[in-house]
């Protein structure tokens, strides 16, 4: 009840990051900035699913009311974290220091190298209010650090550019722990147990190794456009990549309440009801509403580009493109709880190395021949439909797992549907209507009410859709505020 609209707030919030930040920064900064943000990214699978597990173990231990186990469960992850990331950052420290790199690179390793602490002690607190259910607690902290995050950045970056969002991440974070303290214990109270720390990690790495690769895949494309480009041309697909950030946002908070009940139904997936109620619905679901927010961001974005941030024009394409690769991704998600509780991580890790490879490889061709940001961007998000129909095989060839077309037709249909549709409103429309602002508008109004019209209708003919058609949504809600 709590938790809910606090991550509604925090993805707004990120939202609105995509075009804050951009907007004060220079596409050389930004660039340089989310380059240097790929340190932490990674810093993160450091404990190496200990802190994945943890949560999942704590819930059990105090049904138990096994309290003493909790404790040295919280300290062995919290140090087998913590002691990996300070090497991480006194590393950093030292490249700070013996580097020739310019003045505002070496001040940024110096920050990153105290966000790397902070984080991992601030994200260990989320995960043991996560795994001890204090929803509630959390969600304040939620609001609490990304209300101060984006009055801090907005106030620093706006005086001292660059340099203020050196400063104001790592403050933010000091105020949160704060924050976090008030409520729950930053520091654990238990002993360090190598035993239990590795146990946590053999439950929890498999857990955490495809999460990591889908980091590196999104990641990939900004560290090769750094060594074959410019840190300006990183800025420009950096965009892109923010707003594929702000975006993943909404099925990850989906997945975090839908996995744990995958993993309690693990022994009857095959079930037809387990199987339309978790995959095939959510599937169908993604497929119909997906274009709904695609679309129109896909017309809205370039005209708000050109209008908020007209610096970063050369980054309109990578991002319609990678706005479009979003439906790959965010219909992988349904899939992964599966692969989670049907024990399939190692093999989905192995076909996602090579989804990363290819990813890789022809990232850097079409770099070399000359495609730049623009290839990039494609070849990205090539690789997110490469590694979704990796699952599926998957899943199909060694658990027998099948995706009917009469059952999920629209996720067959859905993206060849939107394609077509942004196709022919640029061909029909645009030339009507304009490409500015006024005229992204009315695109966007027309394939959101026709989508709308599309899916009232299509509710009548699919199982899968009944009950949650945007009529029937909206009359649930007007249920219950009559009701109130």
């Amino acid at each position: 009840m709590h938790y809910a609209p606090s991550v509604v707030f925090r993805n707004v919030v990120g939202l609105l990051n995509t075009f804050i930040r951009p907007k004060l920064l220079s596409p050389q900064s930004f660039g340089l900035w989310s380059l240097l943000v790929v340190i932490p990214d990674y810093s993160t699978y450091l404990p190496l699913g200990s802190r994945d597990y943890m949560r999942f173990e704590i819930p059990r231990l105090e049904a138990l009311g096994d309290e003493k186990a909790i404790q040295e469960i919280e300290a062995s992850v919290f140090w087998g974290a913590l002691l990996p990331n300070l090497g991480i950052a006194l590393a950093l420290l030292v490249l700070s220091v013996v580097s020739h790199f310019a003045t505002e690179v070496r001040v940024g390793l110096v920050a990153v190298a105290i966000f790397v602490v902070l984080n991992t002690i601030y994200v260990h607190g989320l995960t043991l209010m996560r795994g001890r259910q204090m929803f509630r607690d959390l969600s304040h902290l939620i609001y609490f650090f990304n209300t101060s995050q984006f009055v801090l950045c907005i106030l620093l970056i706006y005086f001292f550019e660059i340099y203020g969002l050196f400063i104001a991440l790592p403050i933010n974070l000091i105020l949160a722990l704060f924050f976090l303290r008030s409520r729950y214990p930053v520091f654990p109270s238990g002993r360090f147990s190598r035993k239990v720390y590795f146990e946590m990690i053999r439950g929890g790495f498999p857990l955490t190794v495809l999460s990591f690769m889908m980091t590196l895949m999104m990641t990939s494309g900004r560290l090769l456009i750094a060594g074959c480009l410019t840190t300006e041309e990183v800025g420009y697909y950096a965009l892109s990549t923010l707003a594929l950030s702000g975006l993943l946002k909404f099925p990850g908070a989906a997945r975090e309440v839908v996995e744990p009940r995958i993993m309690e139904k693990a022994d009857s997936l095959h079930n037809e009801g387990i199987l339309d109620r978790y995959l095939y619905q959510p599937l169908v679901l993604n497929a119909c509403y997906l274009p709904l927010i695609l679309a129109p961001l896909y017309f809205l974005l370039p005209a708000l580009v050109e209008w908020l941030l007209p610096r970063y024009i050369q980054g309109i394409v990578p991002l319609q493109i990678i706005i479009l690769g979003f439906y790959f991704l965010a219909t992988f998600y349904p899939l992964r709880g599966f692969v989670v509780a049907l024990r399939l991580q190692t093999g989905t890790a192995l076909l996602a190395s090579l989804a990363v490879l290819i990813n890789v490889g022809l990232s850097f061709a079409a770099l070399k021949a000359g495609f730049g940001i623009v290839g990039v961007a494609a070849v990205n998000s090539a690789s997110y439909a490469l590694l979704l129909i990796f699952v599926a095989v998957l899943l199909r060839l060694r658990r027998n797992i099948s995706f009917p077309f009469s059952k999920i037709w629209p996720v067959f249909t859905a993206f060849p549907v939107l394609c077509i549709s942004i196709w022919g409103s640029h061909l029909l429309i645009e030339p009507w209507v304009g490409s500015g602002l006024i005229g992204a508008l009315v695109q966007a109004a027309l394939f959101f009410g026709v989508g709308l019209v599309l899916l009232t209708v299509a509710e009548h003919n699919m199982k899968l859709l009944k009950g949650v058609s945007p009529l029937s949504l909206f009359r649930t809600i007007l249920q219950k505020i009559t009701r109130s």
